[in-house]
């Protein structure tokens, strides 16, 4: 009996689990959107903060339903002085990525984030053309 009421509570939080990994997701893709944005408003410099990159917060349409950028930090990490490193073409070893997922949320994901803003800073003058601005 007890098997049979733990089975039925996995399948019951299964659900729950891969929506907030699908969401956690769509909110790290829009993270390197507003990070791209922020970039290309100011000359290939990454944000120092969350507030800097609370103006492009409205512009971005892959954040997954997000409200504001409280909701996005609940289940995103940014290291803020690694993005910088990263932005002046500097990357150290480090245990996290300069972009993560809180402790918890599973890796559904269709971006390697920080890949991406690797090439992205690497290629600014080439690659600022693709990113889409309000």
């Amino acid at each position: 009996m007890v098997c049979f009421g733990f089975s039925l509570l996995c399948i019951a939080f299964l659900p729950w689990v891969a929506h907030v990994a699908i969401k956690a997701s769509y909110y790290e893709w829009g993270i390197v959107n507003l990070i791209e944005k922020y970039a290309v408003d100011h000359d290939g410099l990454a944000p120092k903060s969350w507030a800097a990159l609370q103006p492009y917060y409205k512009s971005s349409g892959h954040l997954g339903g997000s409200k504001s950028l409280e909701d996005l930090k609940t289940l995103i990490v940014i290291d803020f002085d690694c993005l910088e490193n990263l932005s002046r073409g500097i990357t150290l070893e480090r245990a996290r990525p300069c972009i993560s997922r809180t402790p918890f949320t599973l890796r559904f994901t269709w971006i390697d984030a920080e890949a991406e803003l690797r090439w992205f800073f690497k290629n600014f003058e080439s690659a600022k053309q693709r990113v889409f601005m309000d």
